[in-house]
């Protein structure tokens, strides 16, 4: 799992898209309640309410694809599901910015080390998008609450930081939901983008986030200081 650390991780260039938050009529806290949330180091599993919401959506019937651990799917041959990470296809999936903008990203956190990135940002007032990975936010939902009262904007990267192509829709949905309602819990505004971990995404994967009311969101630069 990669963290956020002192040097600015994954700076990327995606396009700059207003998404309409939904705001929470819920009073936000700075605390999660985490005996809610999947247990630490465990696969989440979507709520019945959430599998309904994409009963009736036009999901591409593109295959589950095997994982090969850390190396992540195993493909093969012509991309027939526009998969970005196997051939760049972008399908929906926003990837870069109108001209004389830009965008600003990082992935991963939030971690013990993001304050230090927030500073940052705030010395030099520059605002990101910040894709969080849900099973840190209910770790450091006051970090997560720095962010969104400074004005950053809070995205989805996923509950577990999977490859999304090797797992099933309930999966994936799970993946996003519960992200979504611990973003929502500490902040009380619903993110509205998803950054799938590795760039791993194809239709199948987009069409169930379009389903959720997610857009998926990639990027045209990494600085690769994760490596």
């Amino acid at each position: 799992m990669k963290l956020i650390t002192s040097v600015a991780t994954l700076l990327t260039f995606i396009s700059v898209i207003q998404a309409q938050s939904s705001a929470s009529t819920t009073n936000t806290t700075s605390t999660a309640n985490t005996q809610s949330y999947p247990a630490a180091g465990s696969k989440p599993v979507p709520k019945p309410e959430w599998v309904e919401l994409i009963k009736n959506a036009n999901i591409t019937n593109a295959p589950v694809l095997k994982s090969n651990g850390d190396d992540g799917p195993n493909v093969n041959g012509e991309d027939k599901y526009c998969d970005w990470a196997m051939s760049g296809c972008m399908g929906s999936s926003i990837g870069d910015c109108p001209k004389g903008q830009w965008g600003l990203t990082f992935d991963d956190g939030p971690s013990e080390f993001s304050p230090i990135l927030y500073d940052f940002l705030k010395t030099t007032n520059q605002k990101a998008t910040l894709f969080m990975i849900g099973a840190n936010v209910i770790k450091h939902p006051q970090i997560v609450k720095r962010a969104f009262d400074e004005g950053h904007e809070l995205a989805i990267h996923t509950w577990t930081h999977s490859f999304m192509t090797t797992l099933s829709n309930e999966q994936i949905i799970a993946e996003l939901k519960w992200t979504e309602l611990a973003i929502k819990e500490v902040t009380g505004v619903s993110p509205r983008l998803f950054r799938p971990p590795y760039g791993d995404i194809d239709d199948r994967v987009r069409d169930i986030g379009t389903a959720l009311g997610f857009t998926s969101v990639i990027w045209d630069h990494d600085t690769n200081d994760w490596m």
